[in-house]
């Protein structure tokens, strides 16, 4: 009879989103989750209320660079003390170990991640990084999940594949302007708003009710031909990973350094929203319809521009040093918008 007062722990499941109730005593373990079956680590369990988790959902096309953007993202996450003095992170799984090992010495040898390839729900990987005492937010645990850019182009995208989709309130959709005016499919910005806005009411999202925030990411900005004088200063003003590379971090993202920084991405955000309405290329290829449907479907949203390389290259390239910028941006907006 005691057995039914007994206290209980409660936790989102990272890869299906499931809430979770287990006894106190069967929390100190790894867990497989009776939904999807992942086995959920002890760390993440253990440390879900002092670092919550932070889901990120990735919306993209194919070939416009998820993967890439993910991968510099957990790079700089990996270094960033230089500017957050009392930051650590730690990698919560075998896969995460291995991937941040990886990732390391690709970047020594100047090598490039693969594309994401289609698989089954169950293959599906779960990347899990616990972040300490990161400035202004506290300590968080960042979950994503990467999926292929094929799930996103059409107005069908399979839901029960991409839970974070439906079940957080906060998407990253990234956008590549160099690959949308090369292409040869008619695919624009606002058809890929489009196939997130139809999935999200198929499975019974009342904008009017619930409000979503997206964070549009123009990626490989570095080479968009259009990009207006000001984004491109504010493309290449970026420190953080040089200073990582260093070790030593004269633009502190903490305190007064972090709040300027904060307000110069309200700025930019704002200026991004202008330069899609008016320009004229991005007129054609969708960016004012974009913002036209986010306004209209009560969707609150936030722009920034980032290159994940620093550089056009091409896989041909013998090696590839990248000089990463403004991929921090992303994460921040990921943060303020989770932390309401």
């Amino acid at each position: 009879m005691f057995g039914i007062f007994a206290k209980k722990v409660r936790f989102t499941c990272p890869r299906c989103l499931r809430q979770i109730k287990v006894p106190e005593k069967e929390s100190n373990r790894d867990y497989p989750c009776p939904e999807c079956g992942y086995v959920m680590p002890i760390a993440y369990i253990k440390g879900y209320e002092t670092a919550p988790p932070l889901f990120v959902q990735m919306f993209g096309m194919s070939s416009h660079g998820k993967t890439l953007f993910l991968d510099v993202l957990r790079l700089n996450l990996m270094g960033i003390d230089a500017h957050w003095g009392q930051y650590t992170h730690r990698s919560l799984t075998e896969l995460d170990i291995e991937k941040e090992k990886n990732l390391r010495t690709d970047v020594e040898r100047g090598l490039l991640p693969n594309s994401t390839q289609p698989r089954e729900r169950n293959q599906n990987e779960v990347y899990i990084m616990q972040l300490k005492q990161i400035p202004r937010w506290g300590s968080r645990t960042l979950v994503v999940m990467d999926h292929p850019g094929e799930y996103f182009e059409s107005l069908n995208v399979p839901h029960e594949e991409i839970p974070f989709l439906i079940g957080t309130p906060t998407t990253v959709m990234l956008i590549s302007i160099p690959d949308l005016i090369k292409n040869e499919r008619g695919e624009s910005m606002d058809h890929l708003l489009n196939a997130y806005i139809t999935t999200m009411e198929r499975n019974g999202v009342n904008f009017s009710r619930q409000r979503r925030k997206l964070i549009i990411v123009f990626a490989k900005a570095d080479i968009i031909p259009n990009l207006s004088p000001s984004l491109k200063h504010y493309l290449q003003d970026d420190h953080v990973w040089s200073e990582i590379q260093t070790g030593y971090g004269s633009h502190r993202l903490d305190g007064q350094g972090l709040l300027e920084y904060l307000e110069r991405m309200h700025r930019v955000s704002n200026e991004v929203k202008d330069w899609l309405k008016h320009d004229a290329q991005n007129r054609r290829l969708g960016g004012r319809t974009l913002v036209k449907l986010i306004e209209d479907t009560n969707i609150e949203a936030r722009y920034t521009v980032i290159s994940s390389l620093g550089q056009d290259v091409s896989r041909d390239d013998a090696a590839v040093y990248i000089n990463p910028r403004r991929v921090i941006d992303p994460f921040l907006w990921a943060l303020e918008f989770q932390s309401r």
